[in-house]
C-alpha cells in the first residue's frame, strides 16, 4: 500500500470531524491488521499500522481535541497487540520500534500539550487522555522504559 494512501486514509479518515467516519476507518484498518495473515507480505499488518500511526503523533497535536479519539484508541490497542506478540515470539519477533524513544516522546508531549479540559466543563480532551494511556501502555509493557 502507498505510503500517500496511508497518509490519506490516517488524515482524512481516523482525524476526521465526523465521529462516525472515524469509526469505520478504525474498524477497516483493525480488521486488517488483526485478520490479514502475513504470510507473503514484507511486514505484518499490524506492524505496518503502527508505524505510520506512531508517525502521526505529531500531527494529532495539531486537531482539535474532539477528533482524536479513535487514532489514539488504535494505537493503544495495536500498541498492546504488538507487545503480546513481543512476549509471546521474543527468538522471532522483530522489533519496528524503540520503546524508550516513543515513551521521551510522548511524555515530550505531554509536558507541552495545552489542555482543553477545565473544572466547569464536561468535555473530555481526547488527546490529553489518549497521550496518557500511550504512556501507561508503554510502561506496563516495559518497565525499564524510562531508564
Amino acid at each position: 500500500m502507498s505510503t500517500e494512501i496511508v497518509t490519506m486514509l490516517i488524515e482524512k479518515g481516523l482525524f476526521s470531524e465526523l465521529g462516525s467516519l472515524r469509526k469505520q476507518f478504525k474498524e477497516a484498518i483493525e480488521f486488517m491488521c488483526f485478520n490479514i495473515k502475513t504470510g507473503a507480505l514484507p511486514q505484518a499488518p499490524y506492524t505496518f499500522f503502527l508505524q505510520k500511526l506512531i508517525g502521526h503523533l505529531e500531527h494529532s497535536q495539531r486537531l482539535s481535541y474532539s477528533r482524536t479519539p479513535d487514532f489514539f484508541d488504535m494505537l493503544k490497542n495495536l500498541l498492546t497487540h504488538y507487545f503480546k506478540v513481543r512476549d509471546r515470539e521474543p527468538f522471532s519477533f522483530e522489533a519496528v520500534f524503540d520503546p524508550s524513544s516513543l515513551t521521551k516522546i510522548l511524555i515530550g508531549q505531554l509536558e507541552q500539550y495545552k489542555s482543553q479540559e477545565s473544572k466547569t466543563s464536561i468535555v473530555a480532551d481526547y488527546t490529553l487522555v489518549g497521550i496518557i494511556n500511550l504512556i501507561q501502555t508503554l510502561l506496563e509493557a516495559n518497565e525499564d522504559v524510562l531508564d
